[in-house]
């Protein structure tokens, strides 16, 4: 494989032996976040493909470009910049298999593969084909048909979200909670059932079902955010924690066993964390006795 700063790792797409495929993914906190062909925006908003809880990190920071060939990082003019190995970039730049983006206060590793496959093979990458370890499911290539499905299931919160906000905006919260529930409650399924979401699915979703809770005064919601990023290990966004100090002042019954639970599997992951991320836990525990009072 030949390199270039410029357009970062090529490979010949045909050789005499069939198609040489390359596969580009993050190392970060330990995960490996796969990166398909296309661009991968990272910031703070929830619209982000890579939600950042960073005061750091602007709403819409930077983005991961893919293709067939290459991989890049560009800056959208960030405030406090998107950093290549150490040093500050401006637009976009070409990477390297092991270079190091740091956005904010967070590292990404970039990694890269390839491999020959014969051009009738159905063959795909297998983990160990990546990086010699099992990775969870989420950052496999799953089937076609599969990857379809989850793709319609976080299109389709999203397109009711846009609906939602304009009933929202005009107090019908029962309205709003008949046109999400279905979306909602199949996303913390497959969350339970140990398919991973994108942060930004899950992050969208715990923001509308707290708004939910608000206009209705129903609890379930706040349960749902609970048992939502229960199911990930991993704590709540920032924004959704601010958001529940608020609503829980205002609300009761939501279930305090099930919070409890998710303070398990935060402390049981902890070691994992970011700074940021054990700040955020720090938060998340003080909503307890808001839910007691």
């Amino acid at each position: 494989m030949s390199s270039s700063r410029d357009g970062g790792d090529k490979v010949d797409t045909q050789n005499d032996n069939g198609t040489t495929v390359v596969r580009f993914w993050l190392e970060y906190q330990g995960h490996s976040l796969e990166l398909r062909s296309g661009a991968v925006v990272v910031g703070r908003s929830s619209t982000c493909h890579i939600v950042l809880d960073d005061g750091l990190v602007s709403r819409r920071h930077a983005q991961f470009v893919v293709n067939a060939k290459t991989a890049a990082i560009e800056d959208f003019g960030s405030v406090n910049g998107v950093y290549l190995n150490g040093e500050r970039i401006s637009g976009q730049r070409g990477l390297r298999d092991g270079d190091r983006v740091q956005i904010g206060k967070q590292d990404f590793v970039l990694r890269s593969a390839t491999k020959v496959v014969q051009v009738s093979s159905a063959e795909r990458f297998s983990a160990e084909t990546l990086h010699g370890k099992t990775l969870p499911r989420e950052m496999l290539l799953e089937p076609e048909k599969s990857r379809d499905e989850l793709t319609r299931r976080t299109d389709a919160l999203e397109l009711l979200c846009g609906v939602a906000d304009k009933v929202l905006a005009l107090g019908r919260g029962d309205e709003a909670e008949k046109l999400l529930g279905t979306a909602l409650g199949n996303l913390l399924k497959q969350a339970q059932a140990g398919a991973g979401l994108a942060p930004a699915s899950a992050s969208r979703a715990a923001i509308y079902a707290t708004r939910v809770a608000d206009a209705t005064g129903r609890a379930r919601w706040i349960d749902f955010c609970f048992d939502l990023y229960a199911a990930q290990s991993r704590p709540l966004p920032g924004e959704v924690v601010d958001q529940l100090y608020v609503v829980l002042r205002k609300l009761n019954g939501v279930a305090i066993s099930g919070f409890r639970a998710y303070l398990e599997k935060l402390r049981a992951a902890a070691p994992t964390f970011s700074p940021t991320d054990r700040f955020v836990m720090q938060r998340i525990e003080g909503l307890e006795r808001l839910i007691l009072r």
